[in-house]
């Protein structure tokens, strides 16, 4: 019954909405290594005749690799985003390590990772952090994506649980987000028990579980904001199951991880959301851009 109810939603999927795909690098690739992988994922792009227009792609290197992967797109007109895998709650001052919206705007960072499962767990992120960093990306004019999921990398918990913690991260940013532009962010859900393990969760989970972000968007902020803000999936992403991922109703895009560290694996990805895009976009419905 479930494998129908995806299958009823991959057929009537429209995109109304400018799919993202997000490769997060996390920390790996020095910026010699940054620069070799964007050459060769844009030559190769272009090779396969990838309409750029159509996919909104993005990479998040290390924050020591950005300033050259920045110099690379701007040289070479590269039409590929590029962003920041997190970034500061604070402005500026006494804060050793970290780096400030402020910084990363002049760097022409786009995009800027809040709240991933990583960061909460390993640096014991509270709400009160991660809304401040959504607050001072938003101030800033940079795009954050807010990662919202599961509870730890072990949870076993029902896809009712699940879903009831993920609103409840979604329902926190939103209510301390009024007059910040909330309708700007982007949503990433990625189940914890997922991420790095090679599995993602069944489709109609995701299915259920987007559609409930959505509803959530809708209820607290508007119906206008539930329809114009992208929601990812991301959780052990790769050109395998991206199509599949993609085809579900309430699902703008990836957010890949490991998958994203090999250029051609990325391109593959990219280039299976392009055809996707094409035998399904509807461009007077393209709320994305306006």
């Amino acid at each position: 019954m479930k494998d129908n109810t995806a299958k009823e939603n991959a057929v009537k999927k429209a995109y109304i909405r400018k799919p993202l795909i997000v490769g997060n690098w996390k920390m790996n690739k020095d910026h010699l290594e940054s620069l070799n992988y964007m050459q060769k994922l844009f030559w190769n792009l272009q090779d396969k005749r990838f309409d750029f227009s159509k996919i909104d792609l993005c990479i998040l290197p290390p924050f020591t690799s950005i300033r050259s992967v920045q110099l690379l797109v701007d040289s070479d007109n590269i039409p590929i985003f590029y962003g920041a895998q997190d970034v500061s709650d604070s402005l500026d001052g006494p804060y050793t390590g970290d780096i400030s919206a402020q910084f990363l705007k002049k760097l022409g960072v786009t995009f800027s990772l809040v709240g991933h499962s990583e960061r909460r767990r390993y640096h014991d992120e509270t709400v009160k952090t991660i809304i401040g960093k959504l607050k001072m990306s938003l101030q800033l004019g940079i795009t954050p994506i807010l990662c919202v999921g599961s509870v730890n990398a072990d949870d076993d918990s029902s896809i009712d649980q699940q879903i009831d913690y993920a609103l409840m991260q979604v329902s926190k940013a939103l209510t301390f987000l009024q007059g910040f532009g909330f309708e700007n962010i982007v949503i990433a859900y990625e189940p914890v028990s997922a991420i790095g393990r090679g599995t993602t969760v069944d489709p109609n989970d995701i299915d259920i579980m987007t559609a409930s972000i959505r509803n959530c968007i809708e209820y607290q902020a508007s119906k206008k904001a539930a329809q114009n803000i992208r929601i990812l999936y991301g959780g052990s992403v790769d050109s395998k199951n991206a199509a599949s991922i993609l085809e579900l109703e309430n699902v703008d895009g990836l957010l890949v991880g490991g998958a994203s560290l090999d250029w051609e694996e990325f391109s593959r990805i990219a280039l299976i959301s392009e055809k996707l895009v094409s035998e399904k976009f509807i461009p007077e419905k393209l709320i994305s851009e306006k």
